[in-house]
């Protein structure tokens, strides 16, 4: 999964140099050729650095809801939860 989205990332960096490096375009000279290709292709495992975080992040939050649930159920079921509902008087 993580490696699809640096493969991405490798996709989009050369599709930026490749307009970069276009003079119709505007872009730059062939000088700054190797100076445009670093940038667009340390950008680009940046995003994708980016990305894989994102999807971790998002990976260990459910994992993390997963096991607040599980205590919560495991608690409630061996009746360790105090419940403030039932009166005690």
């Amino acid at each position: 999964m993580y490696n699809k989205d640096f493969i991405w990332g490798l996709k989009e960096s050369q599709q930026r140099i490749e307009k970069g490096g276009n003079k119709k375009d505007g872009g730059p000279s062939p000088a700054d050729g190797k100076k445009v290709k670093l940038k667009t292709a340390v950008d680009a495992l940046y995003q994708s650095y980016k990305e894989i975080q994102k999807k971790r992040k998002k990976k260990i939050s459910k994992h993390i809801n997963r096991m607040d649930e599980d205590a919560y159920n495991f608690m409630k079921n061996e009746k360790l939860l105090y419940n403030s509902d039932s009166s005690d008087s």
